[in-house]
């Protein structure tokens, strides 16, 4: 059975959140990032560590997994993923990021570049919906001004 993801207003959930997903534009196109331990890909995103706050996460995550210095960041909106018996709370960001620094050392084997949704991704029905939502608010979000929340 395929997970379950339900998009949710910011705010309108609990705050013990899971995890963060960042869909990353830069010059035109979207980010995407390879696992070292998988060939296919995903939008860069992570756990929220414990006294962590959501906007901390995101800004952790897109270094770690791009090497991002400078760039926008905003939150679009909360969602939950439902799956065998569990639910997790987490919040998906925009980020317009206008410089790239190197990769540092972690996880991620390959940054890459792509105008849509690439082939082969590693949770596809969770990361087609995320990046559908993203993708709606990109003009919307980049206008507005830059928020780690």
């Amino acid at each position: 059975m395929e997970p379950v993801v339900t998009i949710k207003e910011i705010n309108k959930q609990p705050d013990n959140y899971n995890y963060v997903v960042i869909a990353a534009f830069f010059q035109g196109k979207w980010l995407w990032v390879k696992h070292k331990d998988r060939d296919t890909w995903e939008l860069p995103a992570g756990h929220v560590e414990t006294n962590e706050t959501p906007g901390v996460a995101a800004i952790r995550e897109l270094y770690e997994e791009t090497g991002t210095l400078n760039y926008q960041l905003n939150p679009i909106c909360d969602f939950t993923i439902s799956n065998k018996g569990q639910t997790s709370n987490n919040r998906l960001y925009l980020a317009n990021i206008h410089e790239l620094g190197t990769l540092p050392k972690s996880e991620i084997a390959e940054v890459a570049q792509f105008e849509n949704i690439p082939e082969n991704l590693t949770y596809s029905s969770i990361q087609k919906i995320l990046f559908e939502e993203a993708a709606k608010n990109i003009k919307i979000t980049i206008e507005k001004p830059s928020s780690g929340n």
